[in-house]
């Protein structure tokens, strides 16, 4: 009992000379620049109001009638440059302030800041070379710390850079979207197309007050070219919540999305999934971990297939401030742990909004990490096998230097969508805006689409169906996509440059092959209706993807892809017997096509016995040019007659 009493009387003799410490300190006089004492205690009161009181009208007010009576009032001036820097974002009259502070106080450590904020002024105004003057001054500042030295140098490289970029300006010129349809909200943002750009799909905010509501929703393509007006995108994926920063694949099939502070949530923002089913969506269900943590998940954005997903994320194991992941979606339909994408394209600053372009290999983001124009630029990273390159800035007038956001680049590289945000308070607003894509910003090759449906031959109903893309060159999968089961419809992602084979299959047919060959001229969407053969039918199936020297019957490599898939099918029906035939064009003597057809269908006998099937089930024939299926006297009729089938027996 006794030593309870002592610790109490001894806590409470601290917390007495901790008050008059307090007190002390209180009353110890502050040394201003001016001697003016009612100045001074109006001065005083302006201070109280502002950072206690949060009356920024009234604390404004009483810095007017301070500087009224005392012009060379240096603390006055600062604190009204910083209350118009800082909080209302009148940058015109804290430039006025700021520079008022230096010219009075040119060598004081204790406004270096003052420089600093002047230098950020005229970045944002584009006065690039004015800028650059406060900084040096900086640099050559008698008292400045070391921190506001590095924020000095670093700030100096932008300033060259911007300087660079300014002089080799290309042509952009944006034009906002109808406000009668596209823009008819308060604030419009992270626009993103279907790879056909039938639709767009966008966040828009509505404000009741202080609160706000974000939902997704989308516009259709009128056959004019304009849009529709926006609808929700589903009342099944907007709630009274917020749900917005969207992706959705190419097929328009694939939704992800951000939301935050749901009951469901793992983190403060997570991202949710949706899909669609003919016409409805599905209910958005949460990823949950390893996709979502206990961070900030958001600005999604989905591969044209809509099995990568790249996501900016504050989360542990990143390189600074937010990063850019990305995961997979896995063969069981789990989404991979994200991986970073590393110091190349993140930094220790903040790398948001990204987005993956149709052709899979060119990613844009927003960063303050890089050398820019000032705060956040856009920049584009390629990639190169497994390997990303060094991001480069998009260069001016793209970038300028105020914050970019979120971009949007259509397939074909033709059009671009982005947001623009004008900051002002309670009137703070944004559209969206469509612009030429610069030629300087193109890349080599385009995108286009093949889209179509998918059906039974016999019966014409839609299926649901597999297709499968490959890259012929690597023989990698390029895109997986599922026909929808409603109405069958598909589209998949073509880039110029490459060739490749397209695989259609479905449980109880014949799989469906094409080839596309994309590495010269330039190619137009393609529209392409893909009917299945039961798999007891006994009528030809072309492989469209066996490939000859011309004249020649050896396989060359990339056949080895296609016939992989007539190995599969055999194995999974060991009762199944096949006939191989072989067909040429009416080109040469009918002697000689004939022969060559034998030996090509030969040649694709032989392989599939090395491949583990017995001679018993195969056959092979060829016919030259006596069953041709196209007209022999155009060159598109005459390779579509060069091919190899297989039938059932």
């Amino acid at each position: 009992m006794k030593r309870t009493t002592q610790i109490s009387l001894l806590t409470v003799f601290v917390l007495c000379l901790s008050t008059v410490s307090l007190r002390a300190q209180h009353k110890e006089k502050k040394t201003y620049s001016i001697d003016n004492k009612k100045a001074i205690k109006l001065f005083e009161d302006a201070v109280t109001l502002i950072d206690f009181n949060r009356d920024l009208d009234r604390g404004l007010f009483t810095l007017s009638k301070v500087l009224q009576m005392e012009p060379n009032f240096i603390e006055a001036n600062k604190k009204a440059a910083d209350v118009f820097y800082n909080y209302t974002r009148d940058y015109a009259k804290a430039k006025k302030y700021y520079t008022r502070v230096v010219e009075l106080a040119p060598e004081n450590a204790r406004y270096v800041g003052s420089y600093l904020n002047l230098a950020k002024i005229h970045a944002k105004e584009a006065d690039y070379e004015k800028a650059k003057v406060y900084l040096d001054k900086i640099e050559k500042f008698p008292y400045a710390s070391e921190k506001a030295t590095n924020i000095a140098k670093s700030m100096k490289f932008d300033m060259e850079y911007a300087l660079f970029a300014k002089n080799n300006a290309y042509e952009f010129k944006p034009v906002m979207l109808p406000r009668e349809s596209i823009n008819m909200f308060q604030v419009q943002s992270n626009p993103v197309l279907t790879a056909d750009q039938s639709q767009l799909i966008y966040s828009m905010r509505l404000f009741r007050g202080a609160q706000s509501d974000e939902n997704i929703v989308i516009a259709n393509r009128l056959e004019d070219g304009s849009w529709s007006k926006p609808d929700h995108i589903s009342k099944i994926i907007n709630t009274p919540l917020s749900e917005g920063s969207a992706t959705i694949s190419g097929d328009g099939k694939t939704l992800v999305f951000t939301s935050c502070n749901k009951r469901n949530t793992v983190g403060g923002c997570d991202l949710y999934i949706s899909q669609k089913n003919g016409t409805e969506w599905s209910e958005p269900k949460n990823m949950l971990a390893p996709v979502n943590s206990a961070a900030w998940e958001s600005n999604p954005a989905l591969s044209p297939d809509g099995k990568t997903l790249y996501f900016s994320s504050d989360r542990k194991g990143g390189k600074g401030g937010k990063d850019i992941w990305v995961t997979s979606l896995q063969p069981n339909g789990d989404w991979d742990y994200p991986e970073n994408l590393g110091m190349v394209v993140n930094t220790n600053k903040n790398e948001v909004t990204p987005f993956i372009h149709a052709d899979n290999s060119h990613l844009y983001f927003a960063s303050d990490g890089f050398m820019g124009m000032g705060g956040y630029d856009l920049f584009y990273s390629t990639k190169v096998g497994d390997d990303w390159t060094v991001p480069e800035n998009l260069g001016y007038p793209i970038n300028t230097p105020n914050n970019e956001g979120a971009l949007y680049i259509t397939a074909d590289y033709e059009k671009g969508y982005y947001e623009k945000y004008t900051s002002a308070g309670a009137e703070s607003h944004s559209e969206i805006y469509q612009f030429d894509i610069p030629v300087e910003i193109k890349a080599k090759y385009k995108c286009i689409y093949a889209k179509g449906f998918v059906y039974d031959d016999v019966s014409k109903t839609p299926i649901k169906a597999q297709i499968d893309l490959i890259d012929l060159e690597t023989g990698k999968l390029a895109q997986n996509v599922s026909s929808d089961s409603v109405n069958g419809d598909y589209l998949v992602v073509l880039n110029e440059g490459k060739e490749y084979a397209l695989h259609v299959r479905a449980p109880g047919y014949f799989f469906h092959s094409v080839h596309f060959d994309f590495r010269q001229g330039s190619f137009d969407p393609l529209t392409l209706d893909v009917y299945l053969t039961p798999i007891n039918k006994k009528q030809p199936i072309t492989l469209s993807n066996i490939f000859f020297e011309t004249g020649k019957y050896e396989l060359q490599d990339k056949s080895t892809i296609e016939l992989k898939r007539l190995v599969d099918l055999l194995k999974e029906h060991d009762g199944m017997r096949i006939e191989i035939s072989g067909h040429t064009d009416n080109i040469g003597s009918s002697t000689a096509n004939k022969t060559l057809s034998l030996n090509r269908a030969k040649a694709v006998y032989t392989y599939l016995k090395s491949q583990g099937i017995v001679a018993s089930r195969l056959t092979f024939k060829g016919y030259g040019s006596s069953h041709p299926v196209g007209d022999n006297s155009n060159e598109e009729g005459r390779q579509k007659n060069r091919r190899i089938d297989f039938k059932l027996l």
